[in-house]
């Protein structure tokens, strides 16, 4: 029962948390020719870790199943991608072309006029350039501007 009571107040913390985040994440301002996901991406990572780190270190010490201490870390797995990506992941542009940064953080220039292709989805933008392939989050800060400025500099 007492462990129950620990899970429910830890994701009563975690809900109070991402809600706090979110309503941060809806007032952050772009910075001038950068594209990045919100912060509230990676601090919801650093945070689904911390939580997921202590079900793994509750359920490993109350000798649970091995498939919920798998389940918990895969959640925790999750997380340490969120903030990752969130941290690393970026794209800086200029007039004449833009660097775009992976979440495992090789650097990638292109000139705009490489670009041979840009299609457009619900949630994402894929742009290529010849093989390789970029995506781009709709909802990243800074994102309109980029794609806006994409779409008139290539030669799509």
């Amino acid at each position: 029962m007492a462990y129950m009571i620990i899970r429910l107040i830890i994701l009563l913390i975690t809900v109070i948390l991402v809600r706090v985040m979110l309503i941060k994440a809806l007032s952050e301002k772009p910075l001038p020719n950068q594209v990045r996901l919100p912060k509230i991406a990676w601090q919801v990572g650093i945070a689904t870790v911390l939580v997921f780190l202590v079900f793994v270190i509750l359920s490993i010490y109350m000798q649970e199943h091995w498939i919920v201490v798998a389940g918990f870390t895969a959640f925790e797995c999750f997380g340490l991608y969120l903030a990752l990506y969130g941290l690393v992941w970026k794209i800086e542009y200029d007039d004449t072309s833009f660097t775009y940064r992976t979440m495992f953080g090789k650097t990638i220039v292109k000139s705009y006029s490489n670009i041979t292709n840009i299609k457009r989805g619900k949630y994402m933008v894929r742009f290529y350039s010849g093989k390789q392939c970029f995506y781009l989050d709709k909802n990243a800060t800074g994102a309109p501007d980029f794609i806006r400025i994409l779409a008139n500099k290539t030669r799509t």
